[in-house]
Order: structure tokens, then sequence, then C-alpha cells
């Protein structure tokens, strides 16, 4: 839900000091949610890093949460739709198990000539 999804961001780890710079070595807890931040907005680094300079974790993370709920709605939407219909979503799973089987059995064969199975 939506509330869950500000919830686990609100109480997501982070680093010690408070300052919202990215920094993957030193800095891991919120290297992390900005690159999450960077993957769901567009923007990058550098601009998720001016965007909130002087600011806080706290309006980081809400700004986060609420960007996430944002763009995971579409995705939420259309699971539900799609569970409606299960005879459809049915016929859908096969179809893609059955792509899947043919693209992986042809690399499986491919593989096993390789390291001289076949």
């Amino acid at each position: 839900t939506p509330e869950e999804i500000r919830r686990k961001i609100k109480i997501a780890v982070t680093d010690s000091d408070a300052a919202i710079h990215y920094d993957p070595t030193r800095k891991t807890a919120i290297a992390n949610l900005m690159t999450m931040y960077h993957l769901v907005s567009g923007l990058s680094i550098k601009e998720i890093e001016k965007k909130f300079a002087g600011k806080g974790y706290s309006d980081f993370k809400k700004e986060l949460g609420d960007i996430l709920v944002e763009h995971l709605l579409p995705i939420k939407q259309k699971y539900y739709e799609l569970r409606r219909d299960e005879k459809q979503m049915s016929q859908m799973l096969t179809k893609g198990a059955r792509a899947a089987k043919e693209i992986s059995g042809k690399t499986l064969e491919d593989a096993k000539q390789k390291i001289g199975f076949l």
C-alpha cells in the first residue's frame, strides 16, 4: 500500500551524518536511497544532491516515498486489472513460460556443447 511504502522508506537505515551526498563507499545507506530516487525520478545523482542540499534525511525520505508511490501506482493498477481475469492471466503465464523455455533451451544446449556434454 502507499502507506506501507512510505513507512518502509521512513524507517530505512541512513548514515550517521545528515548530508545528502552520494558516496557508495562511505555512505552506503543514503547512496542506496539516492539510487532509488534516481531510477524513479530520472534526475541525476548530482541533481538530487543539489535539490536536497541543506535539507535533512526526513525531507529526502518523505519525497522519495511519495515518488515511489507515484511510480508504482500504475504497476499496481495493472496487476489488479490482470488478476481480475484469471483465465487471461493463466494464458499469458503459459505463453511466457513456453517462450522462456524455448530461449533457455537453446542457451542450455549451446552451453552443453561448449563444455562437451553433447
